[in-house]
């Protein structure tokens, strides 16, 4: 049988092809490297400190101890992210065979980094919706995409900086749920660019698992800072008004959700 071109590339678009798909691979890679690099040197400097003559100061000894803490957690973090972006898509289980609240998923990513915002002098915080704001997906995944891009927001951010992730309430038979997130500079400092790193590895697996669950991310332009509109498709068949906890009339948050850890 005479082989055709129909189905498959020619040579030299192949060739190209994988070339392409090394190109992008190598970069991944580059960018973790870059990124455990200086998370490893702040973590080492640390340890010297702890092991110097500063150490049997308590104040020091607190805070750098800390330091460790919150950058061997991103060690983990960037890890698990840069397994999802080499995750096949073979391994992933259909979308529409699980549940995921994206109120849940925002306060779990919260919680997780409060300390890292408080280390880094910043304040975080989280508005769920008032009523359940469910998505067909995966709970684990979802948390982890909202985690990566509130961190991405930390760690470039200066400090004295105000994040907040929120989630917009569940209006009627509106197909979509939307996610909020945004960084405002602290008072007299200029604008914060409308910008975001794609390259970056925790920004990159939450796009990623976004699209996976036939979302989308938008950039935005809001007042003095910038922020990120993330878009799921809601759970079919959801009653609007289909409420989990009830939030407290007076704050508008659930409890322990207003994180403001600034230190």
């Amino acid at each position: 049988m005479s082989a055709t071109t129909d189905s498959m590339p020619a040579v030299g678009d192949r060739v190209q092809l994988a070339s392409a798909a090394d190109l992008e691979r190598w970069q991944m890679i580059r960018s973790l490297v870059h990124e455990l690099r200086s998370v490893l040197t702040a973590a080492k400097i640390g340890a010297e400190v702890l092991t110097g003559p500063r150490a049997d100061d308590p104040g020091y000894r607190r805070g750098y101890a800390q330091m460790i803490a919150e950058q061997t957690g991103r060690v983990a973090r960037l890890l698990e992210d840069f397994s999802e972006l080499t995750r096949p898509a073979s391994a992933d289980s259909p979308v529409g065979e699980e549940r995921a609240d994206l109120n849940v998923a925002l306060d779990t990513a919260g919680r997780e980094l409060a300390g890292l915002a408080a280390h880094l002098s910043q304040e975080l915080i989280l508005r769920p919706a008032p009523s359940a704001a469910l998505i067909e997906g995966h709970q684990g995944r979802v948390t982890q995409a909202l985690r990566g891009l509130i961190e991405y927001l930390l760690v470039t951010s200066a400090p004295g900086t105000l994040v907040e992730a929120r989630v917009e309430p569940v209006l009627g038979e509106s197909e979509t749920i939307t996610v909020l997130l945004s960084r405002h500079n602290p008072e007299g400092e200029p604008p914060l660019e409308e910008a975001l790193d794609w390259s970056r590895v925790s920004p990159a697996a939450a796009r990623r698992i976004v699209q996976d669950h036939g979302g989308s991310l938008a950039l935005r332009q809001d007042g003095d800072g910038f922020g990120l509109v993330v878009s799921f498709p809601r759970e079919r068949g959801v009653l609007a008004g289909f409420a989990t906890e009830e939030l407290p009339d007076e704050a508008g948050l659930w409890p322990l959700s207003k994180l403001r850890v600034a230190a």
